[in-house]
């Protein structure tokens, strides 16, 4: 009759208990990374890129082309479509 070797509930196998350890120590490395890399960017917020010139805030816009008469026609009958269609 063969032997059937049974499994120790307390036995993790190949890994067990060292790989549950190397795990934390893998997540606690990376917290700590993570916390060292975000003190480390925040310790100069302040400093801004110098300044080149002046900021102009008044903009000219082009003019725009005067329409023709054909134009104004063609603009006012779809205008009066759309009135036509809306009720307006």
């Amino acid at each position: 009759m063969r032997a059937i070797k049974m499994k120790n509930r307390n036995d993790k196998g190949q890994n067990g208990l060292k790989g549950n350890i190397l795990m934390k120590r893998n997540v606690w490395l990376i917290v700590a990374l993570m916390t060292v890399a975000t003190l480390h960017s925040c310790s100069k917020g302040q400093e801004l890129a110098p300044k080149t010139g002046t900021l102009n805030s008044e903009f000219l816009l082009p003019k725009a082309p005067m329409l023709t008469t054909e134009d104004r026609d063609v603009i006012n009958k779809r205008l009066e479509e759309y009135n036509d269609a809306t009720g307006i």
